[in-house]
């Protein structure tokens, strides 16, 4: 399997399941794997062949910076989903959602969701 990673995205998003979350705003870290058979692109050494980072970027931010949303787990998923919209040769997309500012009501390094998607599902 040949995959392509983005690691420690941040990105600052009103998601939350209460009221104060959404309104106040935080810090979400994003983990994105794409898995696709890139040998075409790694012969011709052609961004346009490839899938191109900036436009992953980009896809996720439009997510997390856009309309406020209740669960990571949406987060996630629709993240994940977005992904193999846009780049039709993505065979599968994996995201990593995590959410250090949390109101657990005690002491934590944070929440996270990760969804695991390909083609078929």
């Amino acid at each position: 399997m040949r995959k392509i990673a983005l690691r420690g995205l941040v990105f600052y998003g009103r998601h939350g399941a209460y009221r104060h979350e959404r309104g106040l705003g935080q810090p979400f870290y994003v983990d994105i794997e794409i898995a696709y058979d890139f040998r075409g692109a790694a012969a011709t050494d052609a961004v346009d062949d490839a899938v191109d980072y900036r436009d992953v970027y980009r896809t996720a931010k439009g997510i997390f910076e856009g309309p406020s949303l209740r669960l990571l787990e949406t987060l996630a998923e629709r993240t994940a989903q977005a992904i193999l919209a846009r780049f039709p040769v993505a065979t599968a997309a994996f995201v990593h959602v995590r959410k250090p500012h949390a109101p657990l009501g005690g002491p934590a390094e944070g929440v996270e969701a990760m969804v695991e998607i390909g083609r078929d599902g």
